[in-house]
């Protein structure tokens, strides 16, 4: 047991509808992390690429949540894709409402720690 994940903010001015954003982990390494296509679209298919320095596992988890509704909780496994890079897929739902604020939670279980990343980005209808 690594005890709990010590998550690390990215800055306010990353924008995940116009590129990845990079983040510096509590144990000093690099991560960054990418949503495509841009701007993020809901209800269509996303495709989720991380590339996390020096780490080698078989996946990490994406956690996204929306901050000021309830839409779920939807979690999404990124696989090794080598050297660092993980890749995976999935989608968003829409909301009547719109400018929905969502909350992307990179989690990196290694035997030693748990690592993560918080990427906030906001959507349209």
């Amino acid at each position: 047991w690594v005890g709990d994940t010590h998550f690390v903010t990215a800055p306010s001015t990353c924008n995940l509808h116009d590129g990845p954003c990079k983040v510096q982990l509590s144990n000093h390494a690099e991560l960054t992390f990418e949503i495509t296509p841009h701007p993020i679209p809901l209800m269509k298919p996303l495709k989720f690429q991380a590339y996390a320095e020096g780490i080698d596992l078989p996946f990490i988890e994406l956690k996204i949540f929306a901050t000021n509704m309830n839409m779920g909780f939807h979690t999404f496994k990124l696989y090794a894709k080598g050297n660092g890079l993980f890749v995976g897929e999935g989608m968003l739902p829409t909301c009547v409402v719109g400018n929905m604020i969502w909350q992307a939670n990179l989690v990196i279980e290694t035997s030693q720690q748990s690592l993560g990343a918080i990427f906030l980005f906001q959507t349209d209808k």
